[in-house]
């Protein structure tokens, strides 16, 4: 089943199933260009995760031809409406998600601001009770568009801006090293010094590449991961299924490259990056905070950082989504990003707008 409708001199398709999805995918893979958006590892998500209802693509197209394509899903969630309110008044929704990186093709202001009135259009249809953009750039023409639907209310639409950042990769270490500070540089040689000091010939950094490795990764990260602040929050690395499949897919692709720091043959940090178009996603991390006063993690990200330089797999670390001190540790470019979402224009679409505005969310 497809929605279809029609625009002056082009036309917007959305692909409902995966059936849909597969027919498109000559016109993805040749605009496809960041991890998120791979259509592969979109479609696994969509068989992976009860709570996502249908696939949800937009497709511009200029006489029959695919010229620009928006990625998102149809999930089940709860509307979170702050902490105050949600005690009372949580419903669940059907939440129209377009992915961090899922707008393909040409990205130009006409073609950003036919996307975002086809959703409003379909949010007036019922056929979402809310459109959530991932982590927008907030200076592309998709953001400029999207919150202008706010409107007065902008506070319940528009999230805080996060930095995102990533590492252009230079052909050594030293040059690296030339571009910290005095006191990133002293940090780094007091952490391999107090490590090679306090156990000498004893650390180790393991590489897991291959699809017979990702059992004894996931073994190991889940080992150290058990143990840290994320899985009390409910969030970072677990070892589950569909985390499985997910390593399992890039393995096979040759894209997986994760990195385990091995101290007396005893996991205590890791990394686990994918390898995409030429960009090193880093997607899991995690240390042991028994070996806190060695800053394993910050140790373990020197060394991978130290196998790239100059190597021809890679140009750029992307250290993801939502700022942190170790990203601006070693990152040399940032780009702001934000969540956006949009309403129906119903009385309903107003209420839940206006009390994400009040209570927060």
């Amino acid at each position: 089943m497809s929605i279809a409708s029609v625009r002056e001199e082009y036309d917007i398709v959305c692909l409902q199933t995966v059936e849909a999805v597969e027919s498109m995918r000559p016109a993805w893979e040749s605009m496809q260009q960041c991890l998120n958006a791979d259509i592969d590892y979109y479609i696994l998500l969509l068989k992976s995760r009860p709570e996502i209802l249908a696939p949800c693509v937009l497709v511009l197209s200029v006489n029959d031809c695919p010229k620009s394509m928006l990625i998102g899903r149809v999930e089940e969630k709860r509307l979170n409406l702050g902490r105050i309110l949600s005690r009372i008044y949580s419903p669940r929704i059907r939440v129209l998600r377009i992915l961090h990186g899922g707008w393909l093709g040409d990205h130009s202001e006409t073609r950003a601001e036919a996307f975002v009135s086809e959703l409003q259009h379909f949010l007036r249809s019922g056929y979402a009770d809310m459109a959530l953009f991932e982590y927008l750039d907030t200076g592309s023409f998709l953001y400029q568009h999207s919150t202008r639907r706010a409107g007065r209310l902008r506070r319940g639409c528009v999230g805080k801006p996060e930095l995102h950042w990533a590492l252009n990769l230079p052909p050594t270490m030293e040059e690296l090293f030339g571009r910290l500070s005095s006191n990133s540089r002293k940090v780094l040689r007091r952490l391999r010094k107090r490590l090679q000091d306090d156990y000498p010939g004893k650390v180790r950094v393991r590489r897991y590449e291959s699809s017979d490795q990702v059992a004894q990764l996931c073994n190991e990260a889940e080992e150290i991961a058990r143990g840290t602040r994320k899985r009390a929050m409910n969030v970072g690395f677990a070892d589950k299924p569909e985390t499985r499949a997910r390593l399992a897919l890039h393995a096979a692709k040759g894209r997986l490259r994760a990195y385990v720091l091995h101290i007396e043959n005893r996991p205590c940090a890791f990394y686990i990056g994918i390898l995409y178009n030429k960009i090193y996603y880093l997607i899991f991390t995690g240390y042991d905070p028994n070996y806190s006063r060695f800053e394993v993690g910050t140790f373990l990200l020197a060394e991978i950082i130290k196998e790239f330089c100059g190597s021809s797999d890679a140009t750029r670390i992307d250290f993801g989504p939502v700022d942190f001190f170790h990203k601006r540790r070693f990152c040399d470019h940032s780009v702001q990003e934000a969540n956006v979402c949009i309403f129906p224009d119903t009385l309903l679409g107003f209420f839940h707008k206006l009390a994400r505005s009040i209570f927060g969310h």
